[in-house]
């Protein structure tokens, strides 16, 4: 196995995923049920964040192991003894390979290994060195098989010839590779990408079902029950043949908390939040203390850091638990709007309240985020197209053999990450005014978005499309300022619309795999008068793109970027590096944020700070 960086093992070269190493040899990755050998500690991989595995139905989450297992051996030569590291497993594929002599289709085992007198590349009969093949084929549940290049050729699934194929390719399309088999059959590839219904491989071959095979599960395993999805051709190094999905979450106190939970419950149980709220900051700890005894057992300062969170929310806040994803996200923002401090958290509160900058009318909260920590896990794969959820399998399921059902232990792969941040909301009294006076046009450009590709497992709003298209292009102006690339920064959404919920912010952060995190470089831009003027730079950079007219009139052609789902948002503009967007950059609208000119067309929700 090349050498793979534990964040790739959860990304792009996770479970199931294809690459190919320093010697050109295409490999898929193993699953993880034997990642961790019987000579690992597996304590020293785990992850705690017990929200997010309470989220995903596990117990714990494991840091990808550096190898599988060691062993002590002893070296007759050096008369010494030697540890040898036994690294995570992957297999060929795929394991039809081409002749570059005689264009003879040859099949291997997963495992193949080609010898010294080889010279490292597998042999044909005829001595010809042995290449894999560019084509394989795979469906919307995350299984994957080789091409079904016999049954192609002879437009048969029940073919009973076994003479021999081969594969010839002139020129660049599909249509100039063909495959022909020496009974006289022959035939090419045009079409085998198709995924309208009824034009797939599977449409193509005379309903040619999927098995439900995973090659990095074993060479022969099959999911059950039937999978029922059309398979499609691909290339194996296309870019949508492998979508990890990842669930990521900011670490914060909550229920399995030690330190907060019975502080919180004390709290809630013994003192008047109202009187609390309403005494001065430094006589707060001496009313707790007379109300109840029993906190006496904690430290001041955890107190007062329990304190800070509850002054902070709306009292009905369930630490307890979740039912859906504001739920989930309203926790954490609960935390960044307060004055909060943690070994995992650090966040402050900036108050504005005192400038004249035009900006802040538009601004309801400023955090700077000193230290923020992530945790990042790997859920499950998909390929073709990217979804919430598999169409018939759990996500888990494409990870390993064994069901987390069986397992005396439920845990998923992650990372955990450090870095800094920015979070702030806009005036939610400011915005439903806005959204009010222009209904009409918001829900005529909301459903050119959500026409034809419809989101999944979420309800798209204008308040979304506004916070979500505002968050790239501060993004874009960041960039500029914080010493950071846009690669570097990601964003997190936190919108809602139902009652005692409402949110309008984001957070944009930095966040890196090592234990010193960031160098504070995004932090610093939440002073506030420095915000604010980068804010309306990139307000003022946003009314017109150097593709315009073009970029700005694409709704009125049916919309651009993925799926058609953007309006006037193109790569000059809005979008990010997908890394940095939650939605793979789609969503996306600046003509929400501002309009072209100040007229009776316009509708843009920052037109009175610009224009």
């Amino acid at each position: 196995m090349s050498k793979i960086r534990k964040t790739q093992l959860i990304t792009t070269f996770g479970p199931g995923a294809i690459y190919v190493d320093e010697k050109g040899v295409s490999q898929i990755t193993s699953g993880i049920d034997h990642w961790y050998g019987s000579e690992l500690s597996v304590h020293e991989f785990k992850i705690d964040d017990s929200r997010l595995a309470n989220k995903l139905g596990v117990d714990h989450f494991r840091i990808p192991p550096p190898y599988q297992n060691e062993r002590k051996e002893y070296n007759n030569k050096t008369k010494r003894e030697i540890t040898k590291k036994e690294y995570l497993h992957t297999f060929r594929f795929p394991t039809w390979h081409v002749c570059n002599r005689c264009s003879t289709l040859t099949k291997t085992g997963p495992l193949a290994k080609p010898t010294r007198d080889d010279k490292g590349v597998l042999r044909c009969s005829c001595n010809g060195g042995l290449t894999q093949v560019r084509f394989v084929s795979a469906c919307q549940n995350g299984h994957l098989h080789e091409f079904p290049w016999r049954e192609w050729v002879h437009s048969d699934l029940s073919t009973q010839c076994t003479k021999p194929l081969k594969l010839n390719g002139h020129g660049g399309g599909l249509s100039s590779v063909v495959v022909s088999c020496d009974c006289g059959k022959s035939r090419n590839l045009e079409g085998i990408t198709s995924k309208e219904i009824g034009k797939t491989l599977s449409d193509k071959l005379g309903n040619y079902e999927c098995t439900g095979a995973m090659p990095w599960l074993g060479d022969d395993y099959r999911q059950e029950p039937k999978c029922q999805a059309p398979v499609v051709g691909m290339l194996r190094q296309a870019s949508n043949l492998y979508f990890s999905k990842i669930q990521s979450s900011l670490k914060i106190p909550d229920q399995n908390d030690q330190k907060v939970s019975p502080i919180y419950e004390l709290i809630q149980s013994s003192a008047n939040i109202k009187i609390l709220k309403n005494i001065p900051a430094e006589l707060q700890l001496e009313y707790l203390f007379d109300q109840c005894n029993e906190l006496n057992a904690y430290s001041p300062q955890d107190i007062t850091d329990v304190v800070q969170i509850l002054l902070k929310t709306v009292e009905n806040l369930k630490l307890d638990g979740f039912t859906n994803e504001i739920d989930y996200r309203f926790q954490e923002r609960s935390y960044l709007i307060a004055d909060f401090r943690n070994s995992d958290l650090v966040c402050n509160e900036v108050n504005f309240s005192n400038t004249s900058n035009k900006v802040a009318e538009y601004i309801s909260t400023l955090t700077k985020v000193t230290k923020l920590t992530e945790t990042r896990a790997l859920e499950g794969i998909q390929r073709i197209e990217s979804k919430s959820q598999n169409l018939d399998f759990p996500l888990q399921d494409t990870l390993r053999r064994k069901s987390l059902d069986v397992l005396g232990e439920k845990w998923l792969p992650a990372i955990r990450n450090y870095g800094e941040g920015i979070y702030f909301e806009l005036n939610y009294k400011k915005l439903t005014q806005w959204i009010t006076s222009n209904k009409d046009w918001l829900e005529c450009r909301i459903s050119k978005m959500v026409g034809k590709n419809p989101p999944k497992n979420m309800v798209l709003t204008p308040t979304y499309v506004l916070v979500h298209t505002l968050s790239h292009i501060l993004i874009n102006q960041f960039i500029f300022h914080c010493g950071y690339g846009s690669a570097a920064l990601r964003e997190r959404i936190y919108v809602s619309d139902t009652e005692g919920q409402e949110m309008a912010g984001v957070l944009i952060y930095t966040a890196a795999g090592d234990t010193e995190g960031s160098l504070g470089g995004l932090a610093a831009l939440s002073e506030s008068e420095q915000f604010f003027d980068v804010f309306f730079q990139a307000l003022n950079n946003a009314v017109w793109c150097s593709a315009d007219p073009i970029c700005s009139e694409a709704g009125e052609r049916g919309g651009q970027g993925p799926n058609s789902s953007n309006l006037a948002a193109c790569h000059n503009c809005s979008l990010l590096p997908e890394t940095s967007c939650e939605t793979m950059n789609s969503f996306l609208d600046r003509r929400m944020l501002i309009s072209e000119c100040l007229d009776e067309n316009s509708h843009g929700f920052f037109d009175e700070l610009i224009l």
